[in-house]
């Protein structure tokens, strides 16, 4: 069991842990620890605010995900600071802060989001974002976070260009008010390169590079069309002039 006290953050997660934004955006390869990670800073959080009543939350796409998923984590990392035992029907954890006031932490889904109105949050992980729908964060998690100016966490592993795409570009675009950390297996050396070798043999290579490389460009098993996103992408200007000048010459037909 590792608690608060014992926890011993990646070295890749350092900046995280110390960042001075409130919106961060985390891209990661499969078993890099981001949930871990995600839910120590959390429990820090909820550990340094000054607020009073202080709420945070760790969302995933569905609740019964964030249960099995991070559940167990914020149990034994807040154990030795619980204001009472953790309420295992609501899965809401209440724990004594630095500042003697009681900080809550909510584990749900985003798969009810009207639940979650009339709450406010002083800090949400929101994990496997790009599974999501878009509105749970733009009509119900964004404004809970307003009157007490909250941050937010938004992580998963790339699925072609869906939300978690429009975030993360959003991030890169921004980087006075956004913080965007991408963590591909070929640059964490958190993996065995003999395992990532295996793998690699193993997967087809659009998988492989979703998976482990962080790919936003790589087809999305299924699709007929996005194993030429990247390059139609990349090219979208000249195809975008290609276009028009095919409807004019058309239209001069008329």
């Amino acid at each position: 069991m590792t608690t608060i006290n014992e926890y011993q953050p990646r070295t890749q997660l350092l900046p995280f842990h110390g960042r001075d934004k409130r919106w961060t955006v985390i891209v990661a390869h499969r078993r890099f620890g981001k949930t871990f990670g995600a839910c120590a800073d959390l429990v820090i959080g909820a550990l340094e605010t000054g607020l009073p009543r202080p709420q945070f939350a760790y969302l995933a796409p569905m609740r019964e995900q964030a249960k099995k998923v991070a559940w167990a984590y914020l149990k034994e990392l807040t154990e030795p600071l619980w204001n009472k035992k953790p309420n295992e029907a609501e899965l809401k954890i209440t724990i004594d802060n630095a500042y003697g006031n009681v900080s809550t932490i909510y584990v749900g889904g985003a798969d009810n989001p009207d639940s979650l109105r009339g709450l406010y949050f002083d800090g949400v992980i929101l994990d496997e974002f790009g599974d999501m729908r878009p509105t749970a964060w733009l009509s119900v998690l964004r404004p809970a976070l307003s009157d007490r100016q909250g941050w937010a966490v938004f992580m998963g592993t790339p699925k072609g260009r869906n939300a978690f795409w429009t975030m993360r570009e959003e991030a890169r675009l921004n980087p006075d008010t956004h913080m965007l950390l991408e963590f591909p297996a070929s640059k964490t050396g958190i993996i065995a390169e003999e395992e990532l070798e295996q793998a690699k043999a193993q997967m087809t290579p659009e998988t492989y590079a979703i998976e482990y490389e962080c790919s936003f460009d790589a087809s999305i098993p299924g699709s007929y069309f996005a194993r030429d996103w990247a390059r139609s992408w990349k090219t979208s200007a000249l195809a975008q002039a290609n276009t028009l000048s095919a409807i004019r010459s058309f239209r001069s037909t008329w």
